[in-house]
């Protein structure tokens, strides 16, 4: 097919919703973005046959990188492709519109977010990238753009021309589209787009040239964007090109002019709203090149509705426009039956789709064959001019009807799922989660250390076996993948040794009790306490809340629910002492408070929020004197004095408070140096207490005592953390944070009453870390998260940092979405803080905590895979199956910090037995 432009001019408007260019598209207008771009509405009315604006509808998940490959390949996105939107390099290596430009010698220029380097680096001619990651920079980039924009549209050498503008989207990740931020940014455009339009006017090759202004998603109310509702999926798309662009007929009275007008009137009507992945074949056929291989879009009919130039004397400038229409239409439905048909000999398709597809094709082969015999060559009579509009009419809707049938079965099926490598993972979770529940009971009853180890040089060995294994060779009910295939091996190595390691103290722990009267005749329901009744309790109802994804979205509500259920309980623990029991109550409605408070308070948020004597510095200075208070005391109460390192820490965890608070203090400034250096020198404090800590345990010899000080200098390490979570968080972070710690002691102090009280209804630690753990997950709520991708504050990985390091932003956003629950784990100490304690309860304390998240995990992965092809799999499920996931990896992770120290502590006990 002829093209009709030679050059192209791509502009992305990160984040440009449709509403921002649209006037009068959205019921609630706003003086921030409302009519902003009068540019384009300007043009579109003195200018109509020249310009169009459409409704740029995107398929989640509406991350740049996703949309920037779907804009150029006419793919569609899947779900794990957001893992890519962060990485350091992913190179396209399906067919695109860049990789066919090049292919023909012909000129691509691009500028602007840096994200296309690393897609395309190897497709430019000529590029200027800048770091798109930092959101706070809100002109950086744009400027960039605007310097090399103008002089570049001069040169000669350029087919393609890509402009990408981030200011909007960092405005609506900084500030929301409601700011005032947002309506200098959208001005700043319109000036932008006016002096484009006007300098493609100008040009004297203006006429071969097309410009597209378009932005790769929208933006939720909040400014962010990752989802599937229809305020970040609808996009805005422009296109203006100083020769005619669309038809819309003659202005006159004749029967050809009234009958153009009507079609193209009708064309037009029907593409107002078009996929994103629509754009790939018109910009294909308009430049003249190969639709990409992998395409299910659909040319946008209103631009190839169009007559020739010149139509001859008499003839009808609706029957060429239709011929023209239905070539365009017949080169793409050509191209998406081969990729389908290519795709069908690898993975077959549903039956009953396909089916569909062939009955419509079937259709269009048969309008086909009616329009062969109506018009015989290209002459027709007079009278057969309203069959052939008819037929050709026809023949479009049929062929855009299988295009748009082929783009929904490329929905459906577009991921696929394999169920032996899901089958393995539920099963080996599940067995994990049922060893860890049945070793945490064993050595609550036992009385003993757990000292299993996993035998490395077994699970290595049948792990490699099957990872090398040839491809060839075919191992039923294995997964196909080597990786996969290893992975599962050496897991299930690992298990049966736990498995049979279990057996073997339960028979000996079944031969004990034979021989002791005193254990012989205890059940499991005679060790049943309230606690642990209260524990399963809110440990079941949270797992059952999962099976619901109305219950997901209102997760915050139900663990803040959960939670005060917790307090009550331990307000009515509080009642049953006797000794402690005016200071027990306090803690109890302290906790109470603390969870509804907490819960009441607008979430932290790092970009939005600024500093406030309230939310930030009276909760900050009370935080310091809680760390110092509680370090001296905890000292005391274990008889030891504080050694010289202990005293550093504690120094240099005051001196953190105060960095905090000169750094949230000086923020309106913008002074580099404070900006720079003041967070790091908290990161810094935090990492150099974490090694000294690690050195002293390494180097502390293996029969030492030091049990109640290495639990201190754990709670040291508490206090380093907290100001370095803030940070991240935000400046209105630490009255959450305080609610955290007030939950942390009081929770700590009437857990450490009622064992002391009471041994053998209090005693057995195990219900207690499980509310603890229900407790801190209600944290991650309350400290601005959820289990969306929207949710994650990527501002975070730039406190104390103004360019992108991958790992370092890595760790500061974890630190930021996932570090409530470091705060949890290396408060544990604290839940078992008794001078007389069995042996087993440190360690039962490792095993007992992390079950509830590891049920949580399992839970969401069974109900994820069972509604695999549920509506809401990828907007609700599958997010939360992954944020469940990282969440036990997490814990796991962390717990292991504290599995050296209690496990020489153990070696310690069991010596001094000796």
């Amino acid at each position: 097919m002829p093209r009709r432009f030679r050059r192209v001019v791509f502009v992305v408007i990160d984040a440009l919703r449709f509403d921002f260019a649209a006037t009068g598209s959205s019921a609630q207008q706003s003086s921030f973005y409302s009519d902003r771009l009068p540019i384009l509405n300007e043009t579109l009315i003195s200018e109509p046959e020249h310009a169009l604006l459409l409704k740029f509808v995107a398929d989640p998940p509406t991350m740049t990188m996703q949309r920037l490959k779907g804009l150029t390949t006419g793919s569609l996105p899947t779900f794990l492709d957001i893992k890519d939107n962060m990485a350091a390099s992913s190179q396209i290596v399906e067919d695109n519109l860049l990789r066919q430009l090049r292919a023909q010698q012909r000129g691509v220029v691009f500028m602007g977010d840096d994200t296309w380097d690393s897609l395309y680096a190897r497709e430019f001619t000529r590029k200027f990238a800048f770091d798109s990651f930092n959101v706070k920079d809100l002109h950086s980039v744009d400027r960039g753009v605007t310097k090399h924009l103008f002089p570049e549209l001069q040169k000669p050498d350029w087919d393609l021309l890509i402009a990408h503008f981030l200011g909007v989207d960092h405005v609506g990740h900084t500030h929301g589209p409601s700011s005032v931020f947002m309506a200098e940014k959208l001005d700043e455009m319109n000036g932008v787009l006016k002096k484009l339009l006007q300098t493609l006017k100008e040009m004297p090759d203006g006429d071969d040239v097309l410009l597209a202004v378009l932005g790769d998603h929208g933006m939720s109310a909040d400014g962010n964007h990752g989802g599937a509702s229809d305020e970040e999926t609808g996009a805005a798309l422009f296109l203006y090109s100083k020769a005619a662009l669309v038809a819309t007929g003659r202005e006159d009275d004749s029967e050809d002019a009234k009958e153009m007008k009507k079609y193209a009137e009708r064309i037009l009507d029907s593409s107002r709203e078009v996929p994103q992945v629509d754009l790939v074949p018109t910009l294909a056929l308009l430049s003249g090149l190969p639709i990409p291989f992998g395409n299910l879009g659909s040319v946008i009919p209103s631009l190839f509705f169009v007559p020739p130039t010149s139509t001859e004397r008499g003839g009808s400038s609706a029957l060429s426009a239709f011929q023209s229409l239905n070539r365009a239409l017949r080169l793409n439905l050509d191209q998406v039956r081969r990729y389908l048909f290519r795709y069908s000999s690898a993975s077959k398709l549903p039956e009953r789709a396909y089916d569909q597809l062939e009955r419509i094709f079937v259709d269009i082969k048969r309008i086909e064959d009616q329009l062969e015999q109506v018009q015989e060559g290209d002459t027709f009579s007079k009278a057969d001019l309203p069959l052939l509009l008819r037929l050709h009419e026809d023949l479009a809707k049929q062929q855009h009807h299988y295009l748009r049938e082929a783009l929904s079965l490329g929905r459906s099926i577009w991921t696929q799922f394999d169920l032996c490598s899901m089958g393995w993972g539920m099963v080996l979770l599940a067995w994990s989660f049922f060893i860890g529940a049945t070793s945490t009971r064993l050595v609550s009853a036992s009385g003993e250390g757990n000292s299993w180890s996993p035998p490395l040089s077994v699970v290595v060995l049948v792990g490699g076996l099957l990872f090398f294994c040839p491809a060839g060779i075919n191992l039923p009910l294995l997964p196909a993948a080597p990786l996969s295939r290893g992975l599962v091996a050496a897991s299930c190595a690992g298990l049966i040794d736990m498995t049979w390691y279990l057996l073997a103290r339960r028979q000996i722990r079944a031969t004990r009790s034979i021989r002791s009267p005193a254990t012989s005749g205890r059940t499991l329901f005679s060790s049943v306490s309230a606690a642990g009744v209260v524990a399963a309790l809110i440990v079941i109802l949270h797992a059952l809340a999962l099976l619901s994804n109305s219950y997901i979205v209102a997760e915050g509500n139900v663990m803040q629910f959960l939670s005060a259920t917790t307090g009550f309980f331990l307000l009515t623990c509080a009642q049953r002492l006797t000794d402690h029991r005016s200071a027990a109550t306090g803690a109890a409605l302290a906790f109470i408070f603390a969870t509804r408070l907490s819960s009441a308070l607008e979430p932290p948020n790092i970009i939005k929020a600024t500093a406030t004597l309230g939310r930030t510095f009276a909760p900050l200075t009370a935080i310091a004197v809680l760390a110092v208070g509680s370090s001296v005391q905890t000292v005391k109460y274990t008889g030891h004095k504080l050694s010289l390192m202990s005293r550093l820490i504690l120094v240099s965890s005051t001196a953190s408070y105060l960095v905090c608070a000169i750094f949230w203090a000086a923020s309106p400034i913008q002074v580099s140096f404070w900006r720079m250096w003041l967070p790091r020198i908290v990161y810094l404090i935090f990492l150099g207490t974490l090694v000294c800590l690690l050195v002293r345990v390494l180097r502390q010899p293996k029969y030492q005592s030091g049990n109640e000080l290495s639990r201190h200098e754990h709670l040291l390490l508490l206090w380093q953390l907290v100001p370095a979570f803030m940070l991240v968080l935000g400046p209105t972070s630490p009255l959450s944070v305080l609610c955290l710690v007030a939950q942390c002691l009081s929770f700590s102090f009437i857990v450490t009453c009622c064992r002391s009280a009471s041994p053998t209804t209090f005693g057995d630690i195990t219900p207690w870390v499980l509310l603890w753990a229900s407790c801190s997950y209600q944290a991650f709520f309350t400290s601005g998260h959820a289990n969306t991708f929207t949710s994650l504050q990527n501002a975070a990985g730039f406190v104390g940092f103004d360019t992108f390091n991958f790992y370092i932003a890595g760790a500061l956003l974890g630190l930021n979405t996932f570090g409530c629950f470091a705060l949890a784990v290396l408060a544990l100490p604290w839940l078992n803080w008794r001078q007389h304690q069995p042996q087993s309860s440190g360690v039962n304390t490792l095993l007992a905590f992390p079950a509830y998240f590891s049920l949580n995990a399992l839970v969401s992965t069974l109900f994820v895979a069972l509604q695999r092809r549920h509506l809401m799999v990828w907007a609700i499920f599958a997010p939360k199956f992954i944020f469940d996931g990282v969440v036990l990896l997490v814990t796991e992770s962390l717990l292991l910090l504290l599995l050296a120290p209690f496990s020489n502590q153990e070696s310690i006990k069991s010596h001094r037995l000796e």
